[in-house]
């Protein structure tokens, strides 16, 4: 015998949207359309060669530890090929720097010896940054 499916009254579902939580919740699909937007305009310029993929512009790194190419960081949603190239760790690093929170503990900044001299003081600064928070967490 097929189990009775239970109504609950779309009225009451409702009851527990305030204004506010809606208002909130439709900025944040008209944002996430935004990004939907610069991430497809920006993969159809690699895939047209009208953007080439580039080494990471932090470390240096040719693509991510696991084989996968290096990630497009959009700086401006607005300015979808307007984008910085980095690898998986970087990016990551990257949105916890915009977050306001430390970066990855786990993974040193080691960069190649090809890197750019601002890359190397990047690193430094980077590598002491981490060893002050150590010390202090």
């Amino acid at each position: 015998m097929p189990r009775k499916r239970q109504h609950f009254p779309r009225r009451l579902f409702a009851k527990q949207w305030s204004p506010e939580k809606t208002e909130r919740h439709r900025k944040s699909i008209a944002e996430q359309k935004v990004k939907d937007h610069a991430r497809y305009v920006s993969a159809k310029a690699v895939e047209r060669g009208i953007l080439k993929p580039k080494p990471c512009q932090v470390c240096g790194a040719v693509q991510n530890p696991d084989g996968t190419p290096i990630h497009k960081h959009h700086l401006d949603y607005d300015k979808p090929l307007e984008i910085k190239w980095l690898c998986r760790t970087c990016h990551f690093n990257e949105h916890m720097r915009l977050k306001g929170k430390p970066p990855n503990l786990a993974v040193p900044f080691n960069p190649k010896p090809t890197a750019s001299a601002e890359v190397k003081r990047a690193a430094e600064a980077y590598n002491k940054l981490l060893a002050e928070y150590k010390e202090n967490y």
